[in-house]
């Protein structure tokens, strides 16, 4: 239902908004230098939908300004789409950081770029779904921490690898 909502509201007159985003990324990347090909444009268009549509629920609650425990969750449900909109734009981003890192003459293997497009997916992935649970007041404080206990073991074990890694 929600694909279906997406393609109808990002159609006709509403989707000058979603024309005006992708040319408002456009633009930005173009001022920092970098240049937005199709490829590109085609992997983020469905977080930019989700985008338009999920902004276009916000204003509406907005306007509505419906009361009580109802207008809690419903707050808290298109915040969190947002929010997973906007990381599912920048997840699908690092396949293309790594595509362009791998057709740069950066001497780095492709086993390398592989390894850092995974471990940009994981981060990605990982700070999004924290973002999502402290837009519903869930503390992350406690787990942030464990993972960071934990990374600190896992770069110990491999400190070998990353050292050959970093040094390439």
């Amino acid at each position: 239902m929600l694909a279906s909502l997406r393609s109808s509201y990002c159609s006709g007159s509403s989707g000058a908004v979603l024309r005006l985003t992708v040319w408002g990324l456009r633009v930005a990347c173009r001022v920092i230098g970098i240049e937005i090909s199709k490829k590109v444009e085609t992997s983020i268009r469905p977080a930019a939908q989700l985008f338009v549509v999920s902004l276009g629920f916000l204003i509406g609650l907005k306007i509505l300004n419906p009361q009580g425990e109802v207008a809690a969750y419903a707050n808290n449900i298109v915040l969190s789409v947002l929010v997973a909109s906007i990381f599912s734009g920048l997840y699908a981003s690092c396949d293309l950081f790594a595509d362009l890192e791998h057709s740069r003459p950066s001497g780095r293997s492709g086993e390398d770029i592989i390894w850092i497009n995974k471990a940009a997916k994981v981060v990605m992935a990982f700070v999004g779904v924290a973002a999502v649970l402290k837009v519903w007041g869930v503390d992350i404080g406690t787990l942030l921490t464990g993972v960071g206990v934990a990374g600190a073991a896992v770069a110990l074990a491999a400190q070998d690898m990353l050292k050959n890694l970093l040094a390439a």
